[in-house]
């Protein structure tokens, strides 16, 4: 079985998870499941979402979320159990059980690096968040202990892994896409610089779009997320914003 906490958005770490559900043919465990789209994937929701105003959801949302997991336990039969997700490294599966942690990444804010939330202006609510943040790290580092084998999908996270949580890496499965089918040697009409992903913090694209201000090649966008809107307003007449784009 495989247990997984997808981001706010569907991403890359989705199709990589599903992709190798169907490979080893394991349902796969989210706390209250989207539907995905791929009929070969059996998803199993459990939990239930809590409703809590926005304010508090800002600050302790992945706290709670947290929580769900770390007091939900697998069932015994399946002998191997491979979680995927920030969170899903607090489920403690059963003794007889192998665990297999497909790493991302970490919770980069927990470590001090951006992208982090800023701190409340309220004392108490600052003083929380730094309590939550602290806590976030020595879960990070006490949970990935309890992995039986650890796989990073690339030599960045790999590196990220082992210098933050003193993790040993013990394979690399690079996200499954077929990269020769997107091969085109046709000649391009202009030359541009393409950026397709998210269009979140965590991957730098706000970064990007600044430094584009201060150069005269073409950037282009391709993909959606929280950040298009203020980088469609900021960004200057050489950057363009595609939006999502399929295959």
């Amino acid at each position: 079985m495989i247990i997984f906490k997808p981001g706010s958005i569907a991403g890359g770490a989705s199709s990589y998870v599903y992709e190798i559900s169907k490979w080893v043919d394991m349902p796969v465990y989210r706390l209250y499941a989207d539907r995905s789209d791929d009929e070969k994937v059996n998803l199993v929701e459990f939990g239930e979402k809590p409703k809590i105003p926005i304010v508090g959801r800002q600050i302790f949302d992945d706290f709670l979320d947290r929580l769900e997991y770390a007091f939900w336990r697998p069932p015994e039969e399946p002998n191997i159990v491979i979680s995927s997700g920030l969170v899903t490294k607090s489920v403690q599966h059963h003794p007889h059980q192998t665990r297999i942690h497909l790493a991302h990444g970490f919770h980069r804010g927990a470590f001090g690096l951006p992208p982090r939330d800023n701190y409340s202006n309220n004392t108490i609510l600052k003083r929380l968040q730094q309590t939550n943040r602290l806590w976030l790290r020595q879960s990070e580092q006490r949970n990935i202990d309890h992995m039986d084998v650890v796989v990073a999908n690339s030599e960045f996270t790999a590196d990220m892994l082992q210098h933050y949580l003193g993790t040993e890496i013990d394979h690399v499965i690079y996200p499954p896409v077929p990269v020769s089918e997107y091969y085109d040697d046709r000649p391009s009409e202009e030359d541009f610089y393409l950026f397709l992903g998210r269009v979140a913090p965590v991957k730098g694209v706000r970064e990007i779009v600044e430094a584009f201000r201060e150069l005269d090649e073409q950037l282009i966008i391709a993909g959606d997320g929280p950040l298009r809107t203020e980088l469609e307003k900021k960004s200057t007449s050489n950057v363009k914003f595609c939006g999502y784009v399929d295959d």
